[in-house]
This record gives C-alpha cells, structure tokens and sequence, in this order.
C-alpha cells in the first residue's frame, strides 16, 4: 500500500472511503496517493485561499477523501479538539467516533454541539502514554492549545507518523507543526507537574531549567508549557467551583 495521507486516514472512517492501493497519481490538496479512477477534477470558486499552502500544487486532480471533507464547512470548530486533547487517525482507529459530526457533517446540523463530538477526550499525556505505545503506524495527531472557532480547513496539512520515537504534531488553531519525542517530552512533564500551583509568571520562570534539564526543543517546550497552563486554568476553575 502506498504513503497515504491524514485526510486519507481520517476518510476511512468517517465516510467509508477505502484507503488507495496504488499511486497512479497524487491529491493535490492532501499530497496523498490516487487510483486513476478516483481522480477528481476540481473546479475551485473564488473562495479558495488554500492554493499557496496546499502540498502538491503540480498536481491538477483532488482524491474522494478531500472532496468529501472540503464541504464541512459548519463542522471546522466543532471537530477541533477541546483545549489539550488531541484528535487523530491511524488504519485502526480514530478519534472522535463518527457519529454526532458525521450527522454535522452529512446534514449540515448546526444544533450539534462540540460536547457530542467529543463525550470522551483524550489528552495529549494521554496519547503519549497510553495510545502511542500500542497504534500502528501510519497514524496523525491533532493538538488544540486552546479552544477557538475556526473557520478553515485543517484536517488536510495534518503529517502522517511512520516512527514513534519523534513524532510530527499539527497544533491548533496556530496551525503550526511541533516535533515531539514523547520519552523527553513526558520526562519533563512529570518533573514539572508540580509547577502546576504556581503563578503564571512563576511557573513561566520555573518551567525554563526544566526544559533545558530535558533538552527540549522550542516546539516541545512551548508544546508543554502551554500544556500546563491549560492544566493551570482547569484547577482554578475547579477551586472556583
């Protein structure tokens, strides 16, 4: 089977897409492969603003997998993870289950809300410490630093993970990329968790020779540091409540 590409993955379940089994030709909005008989011919209107970013632009043809998901314009927000956890895709798996966002997605229903979408969520540590050892690759990783709406695409620049020992992250809605190899990353993070009582500014200061001790990289150490203060604001809203 050839290299497939997130949109590809998260496709295969939602939608029943099959997986390509040959590379005739290659998606130009996700990079990934196409059976020459799947190709699509898009016709694009004026508002289309992806045509800098897309991955392959000397490609002329789309796959079924980013025509099917190019007309969820009413479920960009509520697909996007709540602040730090994760969405994600591999052959055997996917998160959020189908259900409420396929039926916001299929029947443009705006009443579904993004706690339907996601009943159940998955931290980033979460991902690392429980999922990551047992999915198979290929698998992506959608990170939501923050809650927000969003109004664009994003499921179709998410990068696919082939080794688990550095993983490639897409954060939301930055719309950036973080490497993270997950034994440093949660080294730091269980050294740090402590740090969780302080003060923004003196978890801030505290935080720094900790990243260094563990050499993180910047993705990574902005990646949790930012973990932590989602983690910071949770515990004053519970203190509140």
């Amino acid at each position: 089977m050839p290299l497939v590409s997130f949109t590809q993955l998260f496709s295969k379940h939602l939608f029943d897409i099959p997986l390509p089994t040959k590379s005739d030709c290659w998606c130009r909005e996700c990079g990934g492969p196409i059976e020459q008989e799947q190709a699509v011919q898009k016709e694009y209107g004026p508002t289309w603003v992806d045509e800098g970013i897309i991955p392959y632009t000397g490609s002329s043809v789309v796959c079924p997998a980013c025509i099917a998901l190019s007309r969820g314009s009413t479920t960009r927000s509520i697909i996007l993870p709540p602040q730090g956890t994760v969405l994600l895709a591999s052959f055997s798996m996917v998160h959020p289950k189908p259900g409420p966002w396929v039926r916001a997605f299929t029947d443009n229903d705006q009443s579904v809300k993004k706690v339907e979408v996601y009943p159940e969520s998955i931290t980033l540590i979460d991902f690392l410490e429980r999922i990551l050892p047992n999915i198979e690759a290929p698998f992506g990783v959608v990170y939501s630093e923050r809650g927000a709406n969003n109004k664009k695409h994003f499921l179709r620049y998410v990068p696919v993970n082939y080794d688990k020992h550095t993983i490639n992250i897409y954060v939301m809605p930055s719309f950036t990329y973080a490497n993270i190899q997950p034994e440093k990353f949660l080294a730091a993070y269980h050294d740090s968790l402590e740090l969780v009582s302080l003060s923004p500014a003196k978890l801030r200061e505290a935080y720094k020779p900790i990243a260094e001790k563990h050499n993180l990289n910047i993705t990574e150490a902005r990646v949790l540091y930012r973990y932590f203060y989602t983690l910071k604001n949770k515990e004053d809203d519970a203190n509140e409540e």
